[in-house]
């Protein structure tokens, strides 16, 4: 009796979370409706300028601006997608080295060192970086 109570219990359990939503991070930030193409960054910056687009538990979303360069580092507990809508340079992840162009996307895997070097005579280099679960930079881990 006492398993068919704990077995009734957890289907519940799992149905109302399946159903309602629940989220673990259950605050969430989201402006859609963005166009990418003629997104500025507002104000000016030295070299990275990064704008929150959203985020939740699962995921967080930037817009960023690169003049120079992104140095080298890792993320401890993030994977990355990255693609880029301007701008051109040549990006590392890990032991590979390739040139990123609009329309580029890229895949960097948790714990992955990778860097970026604009082709600063191409302009400025925009992209979007969309990195799971959330991210507020902590685990951000420079390499030089």
């Amino acid at each position: 009796m006492k398993r068919l109570v704990l077995l009734s219990v957890f289907s519940f359990l799992i149905s109302s979370f399946a159903t309602a939503q629940h989220c673990i991070f259950p605050e969430y930030k989201c402006e859609n409706g963005h166009n990418m193409a003629t997104a500025q960054p507002d104000g000016e910056f030295d070299n990275i300028k990064v704008q929150k687009l959203a985020h939740d538990s699962l995921s967080t979303g930037f817009l960023i601006w690169v003049k120079k360069n992104v140095r080298p580092h890792r993320h401890e507990h993030h994977s990355e997608n990255i693609y880029v809508i301007e701008g051109e340079g040549d990006m590392t992840v890990g032991k590979q080295t390739f040139r990123i162009v609009p329309g580029s996307y890229i895949f960097v895997p948790t714990n992955v060192v990778h860097s970026v070097a604009v082709d600063e005579a191409k302009g400025v280099m925009k992209v979007l970086s969309v990195q799971s679960p959330f991210f507020d930079g902590n685990d951000r881990v420079f390499v030089d």
